[in-house]
């Protein structure tokens, strides 16, 4: 087996040895930001794994990205989502500039805040308010706050792996792990897990929890790394509306990743998606100003208002949450949501046709799988699931081979079309993974006689 996943690996090695290194403009930012960045974050394109990938961009416009090099990308991550309706957006690009014209951190909100506010409630049937913040992060923090406010009561069940943000209270792990990010287990104690999809486990943590259940936050989608995504189901999602209700915990729902990009009155407003369940909380972020730094909690009033007064009470803030120009970017990116929504779910559909199309000429069918919604696919092959990344070579090869034609396409995190993709990108960007398909089956063949 050791002999067989070494040849295995050799095979990988030269099915990617002709993608180019990284171009000089962009290794030599790469060896500078070392000297003086400990980290790239999840901005890291080694994580990609698959080589190819430039590190370091000079502009974007509308579905393309350029990089310090020069190197034009199809862009299937949209900025890891925020960049809903293209980059450069021209009525976000006027609304932001005419606002800086009058000022962005003054030293009171400017009347963009109320305004962004009024429209927030205005498109979201069941929402009362709105607290906005700057990063999903602090969207899911600040909804936690909230719910042990409102309930007085500290237990939030959240599902295993679940990603809710880089914040210390979501982080994961054994207590050595854990420390090692300067987390501590006593930040983490109060969070209880649970199965997504699982309503029994959601039972179960709420038994053992007994009187102290705050809430209980569900992601939009099961969206975990590198695992196929999967929309939560009626019986799930509806059973635990009901717990919650029961138990007097709040339901919130983690909006972050698919904001707007689903529906601009939420993910859980398309029947598809909610099965006509409400939150009591909802987190944006990610879609909801093209890019510019904003996020919002938004609620209902809840029993006598007791969760506005909770909201009402917090001191979650910061010193450019008040800025008016990323207000000013939202109030021009939510007219336009709907519409990019659908161009992006049917230019979606369009690339996942091509693509399944294009697996099974290469004998791939039973393997490929594209998971997700179409506006925000995960692509993998089911034959390397259970492996490690850098073992999943066959969405290894794939990306290399999309990186080689000019197509930003992640291989473990969720992938993001948007409002500014068109027919054309997407028929150009499926005469690339014709040649990626053909590789990983080339690939393929050759493994499978190890």
């Amino acid at each position: 087996k050791a002999m067989a996943n070494a040849d295995e690996a050799q095979l990988y090695r030269a099915a990617v040895s002709s993608v180019r290194a990284p171009l000089p403009a962009d290794a030599e930012l790469l060896q500078r930001s070392k000297r003086v960045l400990p980290s790239l974050t999840h901005l890291d394109v080694s994580t990609h794994i698959a080589p190819g990938y430039s590190q370091f961009f000079s502009s974007g416009a509308g579905a393309k990205v350029t990089s310090v090099d020069g190197r034009e990308w199809i862009d299937y991550m949209c900025s890891y989502g925020p960049v809903l309706l293209g980059h450069r957006n021209a009525e976000v690009d006027a609304a932001v500039s005419a606002q800086l014209a009058l000022g962005d951190c003054l030293p009171g909100p400017s009347a963009r805040m109320v305004e962004c506010a009024e429209k927030f409630v205005s498109i979201t049937p069941w929402a009362d308010w709105v607290y906005f913040a700057k990063n999903g992060s602090d969207a899911t923090a600040i909804a936690v706050r909230v719910a042990r406010s409102a309930t007085g009561k500290r237990v939030i069940l959240r599902a295993t792996h679940a990603y809710h943000g880089s914040a210390a209270l979501w982080a994961e792990g054994a207590p050595a792990g854990l420390h090692k990010q300067g987390v501590l287990t006593e930040d983490v104690q109060f969070l209880a897990p649970f199965t997504f999809n699982d309503l029994a486990s959601v039972r179960a943590s709420m038994d053992a929890a007994g009187d102290d259940i705050a809430g209980v936050i569900v992601s939009a989608f099961m969206w975990d790394y590198a695992t196929p995504h999967t929309a939560a189901t009626a019986t799930f999602l509806r059973g635990v509306r009901k717990l919650c209700d029961d138990r007097g915990a709040l339901l919130i729902c983690d909006d972050v990743r698919s904001s707007f990009r689903i529906d601009p009155a939420g993910t859980w407003a398309d029947p598809r998606y909610g099965h006509g369940v409400d939150p009591d909380l909802t987190c944006l972020c990610k879609g909801i100003a093209n890019g510019h730094p904003l996020s919002a909690v938004l609620g209902r009033d809840g029993p006598k208002g007791v969760n506005r007064r909770a909201a009402a009470r917090l001191r979650a803030t910061g010193s450019f949450w008040a800025n008016a120009v990323p207000f000013a970017a939202a109030l021009a990116t939510i007219p336009q949501a709907a519409p990019a929504a659908a161009t992006a779910e049917a230019m979606g559909l369009r690339l996942r046709a091509g693509m399944l199309h294009q697996a099974a000429a290469c004998g791939l069918a039973d393997d490929f799988v594209c998971s997700g919604p179409p506006q925000m696919p995960y692509w993998y092959f089911r034959s390397e699931t259970a492996r490690s990344l850098n073992q999943r070579y066959r969405i290894l090869v794939f990306c290399a081979a999309c990186t080689e034609g000019g197509v930003w396409i992640h291989p473990f995190h969720t992938n993001f079309l948007g409002g500014a993709h068109t027919p054309d990108e997407i028929d150009a960007t499926l005469r690339v993974t014709a040649r990626a398909f053909a590789k990983v089956a080339d690939f393929s063949s050759k493994a499978a006689k190890l």
